[in-house]
């Protein structure tokens, strides 16, 4: 087995040198993308600096390289012109074996994830690639790393207490601060070593949130150790977290972005504020923060100072200037700092010439743009977990996350994180998108007929347009609305408006694809939602039921079957799974799934269901009906 989970390891003939480590980020990136598969420019410019020729000319040296070490019956990867892919005639992967566990009902057991994550993704190796590797690297293992959570959290309950606790203290190390990984490790530690293990655990636990965060922990945490003391525990003891928060903020983050700093002499400082100029511009049209005007930032950064800039409710700085020249070319320095902790969330330094402010220069000031804006997110939300003040850009951040599985209750949850986001701002726009989401995936998911959820759709999507118009979210949901009432052409005229305004949005991209494949042209639809999962590699779950969908119209019923299994919960699209099954020969499968399904609506009939199906050609509307009856539904 490849492993790039912890040490990359290759078991090789030792008489063979071990394949350079750009060899392993190669195989990293492919086992983390779509299919398997990614476009050479692709892998070229995120492993390699330099211009494009170069970057696909080292590439090409690599992929020779490679084939000494594969054997015919032992292939590492596979490639033509265009393409890089791996399939299953490739030597498997500890991250394949990994993305496929918890995909049945069964948890997986405890034993198989811990030797399966031995580690980070590319644990120790020190890989210089191009502007977009490091970002990708550390998203991945992000990613990765809460599904490792997610994962334990579910199979351990299933476990043996010992085994289960030393899973639980290994996934402490990882997530620290994780209040939901201390109570289940409180519990286990409970079972197998008893109270004064329990005293013990909770008293570095406490110390830890003490000397690191300054924070006591929560309150059930508190009420839990109670109770596995054996010590009264009150009802006030068990009231919801929410009573013991402060009062929320009112307002989005803000952002300062400050003059570029001249520190030394150079040829380049005339190339630097027309380049802020376009990093402010790319900062203001996230919406999800604000950003102050550049005369203002210039006139607060004369007297820069924290208590200066926190005056006028600043949070965060972000500022840029030149590292070093050589020749025709220099070094740009750029951070985030929050202001508040003076903690510098985000760093970053780009070579910069001629040629390459030429050819990559928005591919730059996207990539800022992209790390400045994730480091915001992932600020807010630790803020929020450690103080529990939450304003309208972190209730807008929980929506989404809630909206990451597609069952009722999460998408409920979603709305009121939503709800709550727009109560604190009346005009942030996104979240009023969002609640017009929410609206809609509860008509989809609850097979209504009737149309009220729908008219409050649409009322929130126009509120959103209404207040932003040059913000996508509201066209793509009121798109979304229309394919359901069977307008599909203004479905897709509203879809290609926000596409057009956000052209590499991932959302917009999976959304488009369902909209052409409920306009019967699912043979379209597929570089749409390829495009959205390579620039989402870890998606929510319905880019998969997307996928799937779009799979099954053109008859790869296995192909479409496996995508909905990546699902971390496919129960929501039961309906669906059960008809791939039946077209895919997995009559047990099918049975299954429709049984889900008819637990929840026991009153579903395929002629009802087929009014509420908003496809453009009748052959698909059958093709669709024909699965469902084959699945057994009536």
């Amino acid at each position: 087995m490849l492993r790039l989970f912890g040490q990359v390891i290759l078991d090789l003939d030792p008489t063979i040198a071990r394949p350079p480590i750009k060899a392993f980020a190669l195989l990293a990136m492919l086992a983390l993308a779509p299919k398997g598969s990614l476009e050479r420019a692709t892998v070229a410019t995120n492993l390699w600096d330099g211009d494009k020729a170069s970057a696909l000319g080292n590439l090409r040296v690599l992929l020779t390289g490679l084939k000494k070490y594969e054997a015919p019956d032992m292939r590492l990867l596979r490639w033509d012109a265009r393409r890089i892919w791996r399939d299953a005639t490739c030597l498997p992967s500890d991250v394949d074996a990994f993305l496929g566990l918890g995909e049945v009902e069964k948890a997986p057991q405890l034993k198989t994830i811990q030797s399966l994550y031995r580690g980070d993704l590319l644990e120790g190796a020190e890989i210089r690639g191009g502007e977009g590797f490091e970002a990708w690297l550390a998203h991945a293992r992000a990613e990765i790393g809460a599904r490792y959570r997610d994962l334990v959290l579910r199979a351990q309950a299933a476990s043996d207490p010992a085994e289960a606790r030393a899973a639980l203290l290994r996934l402490s190390r990882q997530f620290p601060f994780d209040e939901q990984v201390e109570r289940a490790l409180l519990m286990r530690t409970a079972q197998s070593d008893g109270p004064a293990a329990v005293s013990h655990e909770f008293e570095e636990f406490s110390s830890r949130l003490m000397s690191e965060l300054d924070v006591t922990p929560q309150l059930e945490t508190r009420a839990l150790v109670m109770q596995l003391l054996g010590k009264p525990v009150g009802a006030e003891a068990w009231r919801p977290i929410i009573d013991e928060l402060p009062v929320p903020q009112s307002s989005l983050p803000r952002v300062l972005v400050l003059a570029p700093e001249e520190n030394r002499p150079s040829a380049f400082n005339a190339a630097l504020p027309p380049l802020i100029d376009d990093i402010t511009i790319g900062l203001c049209k996230q919406r999800t923060f604000q950003v102050f005007a550049p005369h203002t930032a210039r006139q607060l950064a004369k007297g820069f100072g924290s208590a200066n800039l926190a005056a006028y409710g600043t949070d965060y700085v972000f500022a840029a200037r030149i590292l070093s020249s050589d020749g025709d070319a220099f070094r740009l320095g750029v951070s985030l700092t929050r202001l508040s902790t003076h903690q510098v969330l985000f760093g970053d330094d780009f070579r910069l010439s001629a040629t390459s402010m030429s050819r990559g220069y928005s591919d730059i000031v996207a990539a800022i743009v992209r790390g400045v804006s994730g480091s915001i997110e992932t600020s807010e939300l630790k803020t929020f977990r450690r103080t529990g003040n939450a304003s309208a850009y972190v209730h807008y951040l929980l929506g989404l996350e809630h909206l990451n599985t597609l069952d009722l209750p999460t998408v409920r949850k979603a709305r009121k994180s939503f709800r709550r986001a727009a109560e604190l701002d009346a005009n942030f726009a996104p979240a009023l998108a969002m609640m017009s989401r929410t609206l809609s995936l509860e008509w989809l998911l609850l097979g209504r007929q009737e149309a009220d959820l729908l008219d409050q759709a649409w009322d929130f999507g126009e509120q959103a347009v209404a207040i932003d118009p040059l913000e996508p979210s509201g066209l793509r949901e009121l798109g979304n609305v229309a394919v359901y009432r069977h307008d599909l052409d203004e479905g897709l005229d509203h879809l290609t408006a926000a596409l057009n305004r956000a052209p590499h949005h991932a959302d917009l991209l999976q959304n488009y694809a369902d909209t052409l494949v409920h306009n019967s042209e699912a043979a379209k639809a597929k570089p749409f939602i390829r495009s959205a999962l390579e620039l989402n590699p870890l998606p929510p779950d319905e880019y998969y039921w997307i996928a799937a969908t779009v799979e099954f119209f053109v008859d790869n019923y296995d192909e479409a079957l496996q995508l909905l299994w990546k699902m971390k919960n496919p129960d929501p699209a039961a309906r669906f799974v059960a008809a791939v099954a039946a077209k895919a020969g997995d009559a047990e499968t099918a049975r299954i799934y429709r049984n889900k399904l008819l637990q929840r609506q026991p009153e579903f009939r395929l002629d009802q269901w087929r009014k509420l199906m908003p496809l453009r050609n009748e052959a698909d509307r059958e093709k669709y009906l024909d699965a469902m009856r084959l699945a057994g539904f009536t």
